[in-house]
């Protein structure tokens, strides 16, 4: 399943998440994948983004989700910066193949 949610102020879309809500192997309940968090460069640090994981963590709270994860690349300072305001990072590497 997927679901986006938007972040507004004054009826003007700031930022918005991307969620895809899927079955996995070590558990009964769904995990919630943040595929896209995006907050407009001119509110950056306005705490939007705080706010739509938030809101996501909230919902999974209520819907019975085992968790919500995400991914960042190493040197997104920033994003690091908030991410591990919430949660430290968990030690995994990601490999792909592209095809």
């Amino acid at each position: 399943m997927f679901t986006a949610i938007v972040a507004e102020s004054d009826g003007e879309v700031i930022g918005f998440a991307n969620v895809v809500l899927h079955d996995f192997t070590w558990s009964d309940q769904p995990a919630a994948l943040l595929h896209d968090l995006y907050v407009r460069p001119d509110r950056r640090g306005s705490g939007t983004g705080r706010a739509l994981i938030d809101f996501l963590v909230e919902r999974g709270r209520r819907e019975g989700w085992n968790r919500v994860y995400w991914l960042t690349k190493h040197d997104n300072a920033t994003a690091r910066r908030l991410y591990e305001s919430i949660v430290p990072a968990d030690g995994f590497i990601r490999y792909r193949v592209v095809l």
